[in-house]
């Protein structure tokens, strides 16, 4: 018995009373109950450890948005929770970054909904409400460069927008302008790029959500529309990484 090995009385047997721990078999008591509490929390820290994900995740994101100020809190609250985890961010227009997570290059993307229409076998998850907004030049002529221009004020300009084979929001532009009593003329570029260009070189306005990095272009008028896209993240669940 462990009294044997240990050489001690650890309980009190009087007879007709309860058995009692001696003072000896307090000690040992004591000393087996935290060792078993230390013994679990060890198991808990191994298994933790064995779980860990490590790894690299190959994440694409719009080109144009401000990548910075918008994943930085994410990334540092990841990196905090997966220390053995890269993540390598690359940067593309809607449709190469399609491409890209479709045929496996990308783990996941983060991107906006309305580029996502007709890819049906994706998985996806809503990141965030992203608004859209009108940009147009201070000195595009003339608007006042003292006074914000409504969209009335705008309303004989030509409106670029972001669009390609797989999404076109022309109607939904369209529909919305035509609410404020406006038929735009619409015109397409590839990229947000494309449609500031448009802007500097005073060739219209341009239909931007308010994640762009052109947002801090302080040559620019930004004016909020009552309209939100979302921005997702979506990845392909036949190819889904362990780290995403």
């Amino acid at each position: 018995s462990l009294e044997q090995e240990v050489g001690q009385s650890l309980l009190s047997r009087i007879p007709h009373q309860p058995v009692e721990l001696t003072p000896a078999g307090q000690l040992y008591y004591d000393f087996f109950t935290k060792t078993e509490s230390e013994f679990r929390l060890l198991q808990k820290k191994a298994q933790a450890i064995a779980s860990q994900i490590s790894g690299k995740i190959r994440l694409g994101f719009l080109s144009g948005w401000n990548a910075l100020s918008i994943l930085q809190p994410y990334l540092n609250r990841f990196q905090t929770q997966y220390p053995q985890t890269d993540i390598c961010l690359s940067f593309y227009d809607p449709s190469p970054l399609r491409e890209e997570l479709l045929h496996g290059s990308l783990d996941g993307i983060i991107t906006l909904e309305d580029s996502l229409q007709n890819c049906h076998n994706l998985k996806k998850i809503v990141f965030g409400k992203v608004r859209r907004m009108l940009f147009i030049s201070r000195d595009y002529p003339g608007l006042s460069e003292d006074r914000a221009p409504t969209v009335q004020d705008l309303k004989n300009t030509t409106f670029f927008i972001v669009a390609d084979n797989s999404f076109d929001s022309r109607a939904f532009v369209r529909n919305h302008l035509a609410s404020s009593g406006i038929n735009p003329d619409i015109r397409i570029v590839p990229n947000v790029e494309s449609a500031i260009s448009c802007v500097h070189n005073h060739l219209g306005t341009a239909v931007i959500d308010e994640w762009s990095r052109e947002m801090g272009q302080s040559s620019l008028w930004h004016i909020p529309l009552k309209s939100y896209n979302h921005a997702v993240l979506a990845w392909n669940p036949e190819r889904i990484s362990p780290g995403l």
